[in-house]
This record gives structure tokens, C-alpha cells and sequence, in this order.
């Protein structure tokens, strides 16, 4: 390309935003396939080299790659990013490391590492597998809390941001993105790779410790964002979104405890589980519900494992159908079935998803039924007579296997597919 006057760089970054864009609003009638293919044309001269650039372009074909069921794996793409940073020592402190970059310099390289950073580790914890990086091994500062146009190459204009009272920028929002992703890492390095960990008393400290922490990062959230006029295609920004991540963050630390075969997990974790997979079917619901939401694997994810989390506690435990009304549990099966829907007509890959969950909300929709009627309810099992499958089930599991993102909830589908809990 370079022998016929092509400078690959922008030629690369043109083509990828637009195929970012055109799965953003595919309404427009753009191919966002073709403008990926057409962008990989100058990959190869961009990445063979070890700087800014090549870390910048990995992560837009990973953010091509989160919203596409086409492409590399955003969870390799996050993590060849994140070794490129590391590579460079991005994630080092660069005050410690006397850096002689100008300002616009730093900050685009911290804000490449947090990104390449969030983007693995996201990936990783929804994929069930170790990260490459462990919060511990950074001591990188997060970006400058300031307006884009205040940083330039010779310096900074103005004061960053440094009180909650002062009006969030755009980099507000990003910075504690970053610190609730490095958080949800921080609980799967501790409570789901560490195999030697079995001292339930240090367990459950460290829980509390987490807990207590995502309990300060949510009292810290900045105030949200307006959407623009003709909607926002994220819910990034606003109130729904902080409490997602919460949601998720809660959901990932006290799963241990309610699948936990050998001690049962107090009511009030339960109790709370249940309430926080409710809230998110119901914030899901609202955000993608005749809104042009842009759908991502991490949102088919959260959102399944919330569906889940909120059937098992209502078969586990007596405390969470006690305080659940039969019209509740019917509101939330179908907000969640009705964004699952959502997702398989946009991705075919999403469509066992929506099928099983379909099976194992009607199941437990006549579970509380009887319950509420006093009837004794008998364990149900999908998977326990042949004759009780239903159609497809073998190809819907194996389909859901192969999108890899099972890995996160696949013992909540061991119990609620293989044999449903009886009701104690």
C-alpha cells in the first residue's frame, strides 16, 4: 500500500469506525462485514509494529468484535492489546518511570492500557477464564479527569477534575468504568482462580472486604449523563448502567455461596441475589425494549446470568418464594424472555438462550403456582427421563456451549437443566 501512496494508519481507523458505526445503526444500510473486511486490508502494516498505534487498533477490532457475531474473539484481541501495553511498560507508573512524553502523550497511553485493560479482563471473567494481568501487578494512574479540549501536546489547560461536586466529564464516566471492571477481575482472581483457597472464615473476609468496596464504588457514582435527542445507542453514562455493573459485581461475588452444595447460604443472601437479578431483567427490559441499544455478548451474558440467578434462588430457597408475588416472578420472566427475543433476532448465536430460558421460566412459573396454592411441589427435571426433554434441548445446549460464554453460569444450568432443585 505504501508503494502506491497509501498511508495505512488512517485508511485502517476510517474503514473500522465506520464498521463499528454501521453495527451501531444498521438501519443505514451499510455493510458493517464489508467496512471490516476493507479495514483489515492495512492491519498487518499497523500491527507489526510495537507502539500507540498498534495497541489502538487491536482494541478497535475488539470493540468490532464485541458488538459482531463476526471476527476474532474480543477476549484474544483484549489480550494481545493488553500485552502490547505491557510490552511498552504501559502499565507502570510513569511519574516513577520520569517519563519524557509530552501531555497528550501520557494520556493517551494510560488511557490505551485502562482500555485493553477493562476490555480482557471483562472478557475473561465472562468466559470463566484467568486473567493476564492482575490488579495487584499495576500501578499505572488512571487518565486525567478533564475535557479533551483542555489536554494538547504542550501541556494541559486547566485543572482536572478533583471533587464530586464538579460537573463529571465524559472521562468521569470512563474512569469508573474502569475501577467497577478492575473490581469484578479483582473478585474472579479471588473467589474463582485461586484454588487454594478453602478457609470458609478467610472466604468469607474477603467477600465482606469486596463487598465494602462495591458498596464505595456505587456511593461514588458520578450523576448520569442526558441521552442525546435521538436516543443513545449505550446506556453508558446513565443511572441504568451504574446499577448494572453493581448488579453484576453482586451477582459475581455471593454466586459461590447460593451454589454452595455443602453449607447453605443465609436467606439474606438469597433474598438478595433475588432482588438483584430481578432489577437488572427489569433495567434490561427498559434499555433495549424499542430502543436502538447497540447488543453486545456481554449484555446476552449478564443479562442470562441474571435470568438464572433469579430462577434458582426462587427453587433453592423458601425465604425468596415466601416474599415473591406470582405476578413479580411473571413481570420478570418475561422481561427478561422478551430482551432474549431481542437478542436472537438480531444474533441467530443468542437464540438457545432464549429457548432455554423459555423452558426453565414456564417450569418455574408452574413451580409457584402450586407452591402458592399450598400444593406439594414435586422436583421437576428436564433432563431426568428422556421423555421429559424437550425438543431441541440437546442442540440449544450445545449451540449455548459454542458461543464459550456458558462458562460463568454453567453450575446454575447444571442444576436447572440436568435436575431441577426440589423446594425444600
Amino acid at each position: 500500500m505504501n508503494s502506491l501512496g497509501y498511508d495505512p494508519v488512517p485508511l485502517y481507523f476510517l474503514n473500522m469506525v465506520y464498521a463499528i458505526g454501521a453495527l451501531l445503526k444498521p438501519g443505514l444500510g451499510y455493510s458493517a462485514e464489508q467496512l471490516y473486511v476493507s479495514a483489515m486490508l492495512y492491519i498487518d502494516e499497523i500491527i507489526c509494529n510495537d507502539n500507540l498505534e498498534c495497541i489502538q487498533a487491536i482494541l478497535c477490532s475488539a470493540a468490532y468484535s464485541l458488538r459482531s457475531a463476526k471476527g476474532t474473539s474480543h477476549w484474544k484481541l483484549g489480550g494481545q492489546a493488553l500485552r502490547q501495553c505491557v510490552n511498552l511498560g504501559y502499565h507502570r507508573n510513569q511519574k516513577r518511570l520520569r517519563s519524557t512524553l509530552n501531555p497528550l502523550q501520557r494520556e493517551l497511553q494510560k488511557r490505551a492500557f485502562w482500555s485493553a485493560y477493562v476490555m480482557e479482563c471483562s472478557a475473561a471473567v465472562m468466559l470463566g477464564r484467568p486473567l493476564s494481568l492482575h490488579y495487584q501487578e499495576i500501578d499505572a494512574e488512571f487518565p486525567l479527569d478533564i475535557m479533551e479540549s483542555q489536554i494538547s501536546s504542550t501541556g494541559i489547560y486547566g485543572a482536572p477534575r478533583s471533587l464530586s461536586s464538579e460537573p463529571p466529564t465524559m472521562m468521569t464516566h470512563a474512569i469508573h468504568g474502569f475501577r467497577i471492571r478492575a473490581l469484578i477481575g479483582r473478585i474472579q482472581t479471588t473467589l474463582y482462580s485461586d484454588s487454594t483457597l478453602r478457609d470458609a472464615t478467610i472466604r468469607q473476609a474477603l467477600i465482606e472486604h469486596l463487598s465494602d468496596e462495591l458498596e464505595e464504588w456505587y456511593a461514588a457514582r458520578p450523576p448520569p449523563m442526558m441521552p442525546p435527542d435521538g436516543g443513545a445507542l449505550s446506556f453508558f453514562v446513565s443511572a441504568d448502567w451504574y446499577e448494572a455493573n453493581y448488579n453484576y459485581a453482586v451477582l459475581q461475588l455471593f454466586r459461590p455461596q447460593i451454589t454452595d452444595a455443602k453449607t447453605s447460604a443465609p436467606d439474606e443472601i438469597f433474598l438478595k441475589c433475588l432482588n438483584t437479578s430481578k432489577q437488572t431483567c427489569h433495567i434490561f427490559r427498559r434499555q433495549y425494549f424499542g430502543k436502538p441499544m447497540a447488543y453486545t455478548w456481554s449484555a446476552l451474558h449478564e443479562l442470562f446470568l441474571a435470568g438464572l440467578t433469579y430462577l434458582y434462588c426462587l427453587w433453592m430457597s423458601p425465604a425468596a418464594r415466601q416474599v415473591s408475588r406470582h405476578d413479580e416472578v411473571s413481570n420478570t420472566c418475561t422481561d427478561c424472555t422478551m430482551v432474549l427475543v431481542i437478542l436472537a433476532e438480531r444474533w441467530p448465536e443468542a437464540a438457545p438462550f432464549r429457548n432455554i430460558f423459555e423452558v426453565l421460566a414456564s417450569r418455574t412459573m408452574t413451580m409457584m403456582t402450586d407452591s402458592h396454592q399450598g400444593k406439594e411441589v414435586m422436583p421437576i427435571a428436564i433432563g431426568s427421563e428422556q421423555e421429559t426433554y424437550p425438543e431441541g434441548l440437546s442442540q440449544w445446549m450445545a449451540g449455548m456451549s459454542d458461543t464459550g460464554i456458558t462458562t460463568g453460569v454453567d453450575w446454575l444450568l447444571s442444576e436447572l437443566i440436568d435436575e431441577f432443585p426440589a423446594p425444600e
